[in-house]
């Protein structure tokens, strides 16, 4: 049984037993504690977490006829505040449940200790009147603490003992956005509620011991089973920030996610195991009412609506397109995730609105109707981290995508986002591992996007000498994630669109856009400006050409050597093609020198020639491959034209943590480059 037990628990621990730190006695501070520093762990720390400790247990209470198991976390916290801008960390929130059934047990204290006259300890009651009430919903709320006196050297010393019929185990954060110096957890076994203990953020703890049986006190509380005391410790943990291009924080803090994986009914003695295997899992899905059998009344009812979309003759991936397409333009996704459909079908086909669930499952069967290779795929989005393989829990999985094959080609579809191409995810599945559904069998794939985010942009440029102004024409072009960003923003209104190419170093001019409502094609932007020649020097223009549409802010600003992975969902690609008209009278004395960097993280090239022959400076536009089409503008010179092309690019969507550096160093040359001036002098007579 202890075999059993450890393995539910996740344990991917050494069997050498590490044992805890002492825990302070709640109410008593010493002076020494209030001076203490704690420099090896974090110099510039605004505040920390010096002792930590949870105890989650459950107690069976008898109230009449009623019989319930009580869920009961304890909780006692220490923190050091350090200076001024670690005062916030004094408020805390506990959320609770209220209703006419039932209300949440909730009982707290505290103190706030700061330093006297001759070496003493002033402390301070927390007070009722320091805890505020908040609702949050019907039957939610929130206990808002803020603790009295605090002020920099302040130490804060917090217990609460929470009860509550909610079965769902809390998150313990190990870690948190200061320093901690010592976070435990105690889990108390119930004979009658068994939680996986799914740990994340370390690879093991750095204490772990189990208690011999115990024996939970309560009325008519006995079971056969034998019950542990499990103990997890984590020491010396550093801030934990969420930064720039970070997948999502709940995989790389440190923390537990306890997961319920049976439970046994107090009334009836009925036990109902929620952890099993992944062919178990597949099985019980596929015969859902809500998945698979909601993917079969889909099929049959696709074939009712097939016909008039003309698919005859058409190849499996214009099928796909053309079937997504329909779903897409014909049903509106309720902004609700979810695996499961939460509509029955026939209310989602008459309500033409559904979550996740319903649209997926919905297309997922109109495909199989129309001979694609067709499946399900079940996946945890990036905001609800990542699965753990060796947990076969459905309820770690909160979305569904669909797989379909078409000539030797796979592609991942959702009908959720209006503004991606057909065969593009929802962001927040981009990159995440999913589970296939097949009939007889399941398999791990990476959730792939075809599309990379490529902004690209050409512009012609005229210069009047004598007016002291720089007059432009400018295509940008976007596709990819870039598009869906940009659609996003613009949502068809012009006004949004003017503030978003606002600039103060110029005065825009007609700007409109196209392809907003065709997400399979490139989302343009046209718009005219005007800018005032800089330097005031008639005679000697020097200006940077690329400083009008390249960027000129590193996106990656983090300066500490980096901890995390370097996630961009997609790969990025700027482009630019530039052509100037020379002015009358004027010459070029000097062009940015040629530049060709090429290694395993980017690409940059940044060439710059001068055509002496008459010439027109029409407007280049790039299409989402970044190629050049002319759309002839016809401004037409005879004094010559500059020509310049540059891009950047990225060559993955994913890099390793030690890449940062050298990403943030290359995206830097690549503004500085970009920024290079070009020099026309007016010719001497």
């Amino acid at each position: 049984m202890r075999k059993i037990t450890l393995t539910l628990i996740g344990l991917i621990l050494s069997t050498l037993c590490i044992y805890s730190q002492e825990k302070p006695e709640f109410g008593k501070v010493k002076y020494y504690d209030l001076i203490r520093t704690y420099d090896k762990i974090d110099k510039d720390a605004s505040a920390c977490v010096v002792y930590e400790q949870g105890r989650y247990f459950f107690l069976k209470e008898e109230d009449g006829n009623m019989v319930g198991n009580r869920f009961y976390r304890d909780v006692y916290i220490r923190i050091h505040i350090l200076d001024q801008a670690g005062i916030e960390y004094a408020n805390m929130e506990i959320p609770y449940y209220s209703s006419s059934d039932d209300v949440d047990e909730l009982t707290i204290e505290g103190y706030v200790y700061n330093k006297g006259e001759n070496n003493t300890v002033i402390r301070t009651l927390l007070s009722d009147k320091n805890i505020l009430t908040e609702k949050v919903s019907d039957k939610w709320y929130l206990k808002k603490i803020f603790m009295p006196d605090v002020r920099e050297g302040s130490i804060i010393e917090l217990h609460y003992k929470q009860g509550t019929y909610n079965y769902t185990m809390p998150v313990w954060n190990f870690q948190k956005p200061i320093p901690v110096l010592y976070s435990e957890l105690r889990y108390e076994q119930s004979p009658y509620n068994r939680y996986a203990m799914i740990f994340k953020g370390a690879d093991k703890y750095d204490t772990y011991y189990v208690d011999d049986e115990h024996t939970t006190t309560g009325a008519g509380y006995k079971s056969a089973q034998t019950n542990y005391t499990y103990t997890f410790g984590m020491r010396n943990l550093s801030a934990f920030e969420e930064v720039d291009f970070l997948r999502n924080g709940i995989d790389y803090r440190v923390a537990i996610y306890p997961q319920l994986a049976s439970f046994v009914s107090l009334t009836s003695g009925t036990a109902t195991t929620l952890i099993s295997s992944w062919p178990i899992l597949r099985k019980d899905l596929m015969s859902d009412s809500d998945f698979g059998r909601y993917i079969r009344s889909s099929a049959k009812e696709a074939r009712k609506i097939l016909p008039d979309l003309n698919l005859q003759g058409s190849g499996d991936a214009d099928k796909i397109e053309a079937i997504i397409s329909y779903v897409k333009n014909s049903y509106t996704w309720n902004r609700v995730g979810g695996k499961y459909a939460s509509k029955k079908l026939s209310s989602f086909l008459k309500e033409k609105t559904g979550n996740a669930g319903n649209l997926n499952l919905f297309l997922a069967g109109m495909l199989q109707a129309a001979g694609i290779e067709a499946y399900p795929v079940i996946l945890s989005t990036k905001s609800n981290g990542t699965i753990n393989k060796e947990y076969p829990f459905r309820d770690l999985f909160n979305f569904v995508v669909v797989q379909a094959k078409a000539d030797g080609k796979t592609y991942f579809l959702d009908c959720t986002e209006t503004y991606h191409p057909f065969d593009m995810v929802s962001l927040d599945c981009i990159g995440a591992e999913g589970l296939v559904l097949k009939p007889d069998s399941e398999e791990w794939v990476v959730i792939t996007n075809p599309h990379p985010a490529v902004n690209f942009s050409t512009m012609s440029l005229a210069i009047d000498p004598r007016e002291g102004v720089l007059s432009g024409e400018v295509t940008d072009s976007y596709s990819g994630l870039a598009a869906v960003s940009v659609r996003r923003r613009y949502g068809g209104d012009r006004v949004k669109l003017e503030d978003m190419y606002k600039s103060s170093d110029r005065t825009l001019k007609d700007i409109s856009a196209e392809n907003y409502n065709d997400p399979s094609k490139p989302f343009l932007v046209k718009y005219g400006f005007e800018a005032d020649l800089p330097g005031g020097m008639p005679d000697k223009i020097l200006f940077s050409p690329l400083s009008f549409v390249a960027p000129s802010d590193n996106i990656f600003k983090e300066t500490k050597p980096r901890r995390y992975p370097v996630d961009m969902v997609s790969k990025e690609m700027y482009g630019y093609s530039v052509t100037i008209a020379i002015p009358e009278g004027y010459e070029v004395e000097y062009l940015p020198e040629f530049i060709n960097v090429n290694n395993n993280d980017v690409s940059m090239i940044y060439s710059a020639s001068v055509s002496e022959e008459a010439s027109e400076a029409g407007t280049n536009e790039g299409d989402a491959n970044g190629k050049e089409t002319d759309n002839g503008t016809g401004n037409e010179t005879d004094n010559g034209t500059i020509t310049i092309n540059a891009q950047f690019s990225f060559k993955s969507a994913q890099y390793p943590a030690a890449s940062y550096a050298r990403l943030r160093r290359y995206y830097g040359e690549m503004i500085a480059a970009f920024a290079e001036n070009v020099i026309i002098l007016k010719k001497k007579e």
